[in-house]
């Protein structure tokens, strides 16, 4: 969704509260499993019937209705972070959905003169739920409503995968990627939950920003997320002639993710090398990634990986595991007197500089974003050539 199109709002605005609404059938089912193996007991609180109820009801609306305005009155003021809990909702966020419910382009973000003089935190919440709970023990619902509203969550969630094959890849944290338009290299990129923060942000950039729902639960290699690099190079639009890199190279985060997403802190959830290159320990051999310096795998690092990952047979014949085709030591180049050296350079005066007269730093940031080979790096044992 592109926040700068007033359309794009208004289905980013329906969106996230669909997703949230997801969330909570996907933490409160995920609460009754947990009960179901022993993990947790039946004191354990979660979210109560008429959270659960509301989110029934508004995970699959795309228009708005009293029963939709009243469901979302509640689901608004669900903590995800803590089932059970209401969160305080300033009135600055219902006055933002409002504006951009009747299409405004200038959005507002200022509390107003009332919430300044009035309320305590958590007091709004009270007055705004009345007598709605926020929370209920898990085992609250094992007779037979209970039981009926646990069968409809489920059914739900099953209908709603059933139209989105990426609905599995959500997990109950409503997260969103928040990007501007116009940058590269992963700058400026966020990771974001909350709906007021997201608009604050893009007012920065008089909104070109582009906001896109969050893998949540995403394929990682020995805890670590990762992207795959694929280069292509197009040579004719018309007819359309589109060449394809054969060695594609893996980019990982440079943290183990966690599936709380407690921790938005980019080097965990970004895999631009960009962005974890200034990570402390980014150079050092990664023994989790098979001694990896640079947090980079070749494609043949993962084909390996994915074998003795899953595959389960006694016997094994693959022809199809290879040493990787292109690196320093195929083409006898040493890695380490290539790596950071730059051409000299000339002063003011035209006469070559000397090469400590530059920084360290700045070569070595140079270094890492000069090209392809020093991107390459060393991966999976080998050091990567251009």
């Amino acid at each position: 969704y592109h926040l700068k199109d007033v359309e794009e709002r208004v289905r980013f605005l329906f969106e996230f509260r669909r997703t949230k609404a997801e969330a909570v059938l996907i933490q409160f089912l995920g609460h009754v499993d947990e009960v179901t193996k022993g993990t947790i007991d039946d004191e354990f609180l979660t979210f109560s019937r008429d959270v659960v109820t509301a989110a029934y009801r508004s995970c699959d609306k795309t228009s708005e209705d009293e029963v939709y305005r009243h469901d979302w009155t509640l689901l608004q003021a669900v903590d995800l972070d803590r089932p059970g809990f209401w969160r305080d909702v300033s009135p600055d966020e219902d006055s933002l959905e409002r504006d951009i419910m009747t299409r405004r382009m200038n959005l507002h973000f200022a509390y107003s003169a009332a919430h300044r003089r009035g309320s305590q935190p958590g007091e709004a919440v009270i007055n705004r739920m009345g007598s709605r709970k926020s929370g209920a023990p898990i085992g609250s619902f094992k007779d037979d409503p209970g039981w009926h509203l646990i069968t409809k969550a489920r059914s739900k969630l099953a209908r709603l995968g059933s139209r989105d094959p990426q609905q599995c890849l959500n997990n109950g944290r409503n997260a969103w990627i928040v990007k501007p338009s116009s940058l590269s290299r992963g700058r400026g990129i966020k990771l974001m939950r909350n709906f007021k923060q997201m608009f604050e942000y893009a007012s920065e950039s008089d909104y070109r920003i582009m906001v896109q729902k969050y893998i949540e639960k995403p394929h990682i290699v020995n805890g670590y997320k990762f992207d795959i690099r694929q280069w292509v190079l197009v040579t004719s639009w018309k007819p359309l002639k589109v060449w394809m890199w054969r060695q594609p190279y893996l980019r990982f985060a440079g943290q183990k993710y966690d599936e709380s997403l407690s921790d938005l802190h980019p080097h965990q959830h970004l895999t631009n090398n960009s962005i974890i290159h200034h990570m402390e320990g980014f150079g050092k051999k990664n023994d989790d990634l098979k001694g990896a310096k640079g947090y980079m795998w070749f494609l043949q690092d993962y084909q390996e990986w994915l074998h003795h990952q899953y595959c389960k047979s006694d016997c094994h014949s693959t022809p199809w595991l290879q040493a990787p085709p292109y690196t320093c030591e195929k083409f006898g180049i040493n890695w380490e007197e290539i790596a950071f050296q730059e051409p000299p350079q000339e002063n003011e005066e035209g006469q070559e500089q000397e090469e400590n007269d530059e920084p360290e730093e700045a070569a070595s940031n140079r270094a890492t974003h000069g090209g392809k080979v020093a991107e390459g790096g060393r991966v999976g044992g080998e050091k990567a050539a251009e």
